[in-house]
């Protein structure tokens, strides 16, 4: 595959990936090569509280994912701005020694992307999609992954959220985070689980700039896939565990106002639970590796 042109000089509208802030916007520029194919630059942060818990470095992979897959919909395949998205699926695979990057550089990653599953209305309209894409550097493939959505007007998304329309992102935390070191993290802020007698709870501070940017009705799917690495870190005792591969549904929104438990099991691989209202929200499966550690100089 020839290259195609692409430039890093500066971020896209915030508005085609759906962030407030600029400086959480991670693509640059956008190729078309075809009707079901694209190009996306982007440019990955010199240093970032929420990309930084180890060389993996899973919740980036996540979020170019997720920003990716928005931003290819709207840009690409011409999805109009307001149009509701619903990510239903997401999955991925990282390439160790490419992620492990200079400490203070910022890289600069071209994302090739292919559409699936792609579902219309019968008049036309996107309703359902995947984007699959390979993320590469200059010294080749960094990650795999793919992001699934459903898109829906407004009309419909309100009768898809009934009661929940109007909630409210809470003012506070609901329980006390556990300890930031268990988990990869530096400060209580980016910590998103709980422990309780019952288990492990969602327990996400409506403060963290990175999961509430903007105003939501419900827990971010990203949020939401930290909270399962956040448990592995917990269930194997190392802070700085990490995802080689994660592949998830998600079967419903999980909500503000009300418990939800993540709880995992360990056999080949990793499984996860998401469960609220006694009912499974998120579901998925990874496999867990931890960085290297280099013994001291002698």
């Amino acid at each position: 595959m020839s290259a195609v042109p692409l430039t890093f000089d500066q971020a896209v509208s915030r508005q085609l990936v759906h962030k407030r802030s600029t400086g959480e916007v991670l693509p640059t520029d956008l190729f078309v090569r075809g009707p079901d194919a694209f190009e996306v630059a982007l440019q990955w942060p010199r240093r970032h509280g929420m990309y930084s818990v180890s060389p993996l470095n899973s919740p980036l992979v996540a979020e170019s994912i997720r920003q990716v897959t928005v931003y290819v919909l709207h840009a690409g395949l011409d999805v109009p701005l307001g149009t509701r998205f619903l990510m239903t699926g997401m999955g991925f695979e990282l390439r160790r020694a490419a992620i492990a990057r200079p400490r203070g550089k910022a890289i600069e990653i071209r994302a090739s992307t292919r559409t699936a599953n792609v579902r219309r209305s019968g008049g036309g309209a996107l309703r359902g999609v995947r984007i699959d894409a390979r993320f590469t550097d200059d010294d080749g493939l960094v990650a795999t992954g793919h992001g699934d959505a459903v898109l829906v007007d407004e009309c419909t998304y309100r009768r898809m959220r009934g009661e929940f329309i109007s909630a409210a992102m809470p003012a506070e935390r609901g329980s006390p985070p556990v300890a930031a070191a268990a988990v990869g993290r530096t400060t209580p802020e980016d910590v998103v689980v709980s422990a309780a007698p019952d288990g492990v709870h969602v327990s996400i501070d409506p403060g963290n700039p990175y999961f509430f940017d903007h105003e939501l009705d419900h827990v971010p799917g990203v949020a939401l896939i930290e909270a399962c690495r956040q448990m592995a870190c917990l269930q194997v005792e190392d802070p700085d565990a990490d995802f080689v591969t994660f592949e998830s549904t998600f079967y419903r929104m999980v909500e503000f106002d009300a418990s939800a438990t993540v709880s995992i099991t360990l056999r080949d691989s990793a499984r996860f639970e998401v469960r609220q209202f006694d009912t499974v929200a998120v579901r998925g499966h990874a496999v867990i590796a931890s960085p290297p550690r280099h013994s001291p100089a002698q």
